[in-house]
């Protein structure tokens, strides 16, 4: 058991790599960029990270197009980025129903929300689950805020395609540890799992996923059809 979970660790962490490789190239849909900005936002440990992929691209295009890369260009990626993180949020930017909910959310995230136009409203969808989901007219990737209640489980799923999951506030467990405030977790087709939020403060999430759950058991069927891209 311990030699799986540190195996999922070890993925995890090339996982989250990658991803952020692919959000200083600029690849990642509108959904995902917020997602990682809004990691970055509570993980600035991770800043350093883009910072260096983004001074890789550069000294990839210096060598293609011989053009000089600013000395400053890592300095400026981390300026940058450290300019994305606002302890109290500028919630004037969008409409919004919940403001004890919006100063819970990263700055990047409250942007996402208002080029999609949307208030910042969680609505319930099953006993003891509510939340947004977001449409963007550039994006195919499905997109959701959600907040679960302390001591809820999820049943046993699956992912069709990639799915990312940025805790925002409060924590969850699943079968391989505890995921808090701040935890990027990046799942696919190979994990299956059965998260549990805390059990006191429960647990608010951003997801982008790139297909449906598969949810497993006798419900299966029916949440399969509620949690449809």
């Amino acid at each position: 058991m311990a030699h799986a979970v540190n195996n999922f660790k070890d993925t995890q962490a090339q996982k989250i790599e990658s991803a952020l490789a692919l959000f200083a190239a600029g690849e990642l849909n509108p959904a995902e960029t917020a997602l990682i900005a809004s990691y970055l936002t509570l993980t600035p440990s991770a800043r350093e990270q883009v910072a260096f992929y983004t001074e890789l691209a550069g000294s990839f295009f210096e060598q293609e197009k011989q053009e000089p890369v600013s000395a400053g260009c890592l300095d400026s990626v981390l300026a940058r980025i450290e300019g994305q993180r606002l302890d109290q949020p500028d919630i004037s930017i969008t409409v919004h129903k919940d403001e004890a909910l919006t100063r819970k959310l990263p700055q990047p995230l409250l942007s996402y929300a208002h080029d999609n136009k949307r208030s910042i409203d969680l609505q319930p969808f099953l006993p003891g689950y509510k939340r947004m989901v977001f449409t963007h007219n550039r994006s195919p990737v499905h997109a959701e805020l959600l907040h679960i209640d302390a001591g809820k489980k999820i049943a046993e799923h699956s992912h069709e395609g990639v799915e990312m999951t940025l805790i925002l506030d409060g924590a969850f467990d699943d079968e391989s540890g505890r995921y808090e405030k701040g935890s990027l977790i990046i799942t696919d087709d190979e994990v299956t799992h059965s998260p549990i939020s805390d059990k006191t403060h429960g647990c608010l999430c951003f997801t982008t996923r790139h297909n449906a759950l598969k949810f497993k058991g006798l419900t299966g069927r029916l949440l399969n059809t509620i949690f449809r891209r």
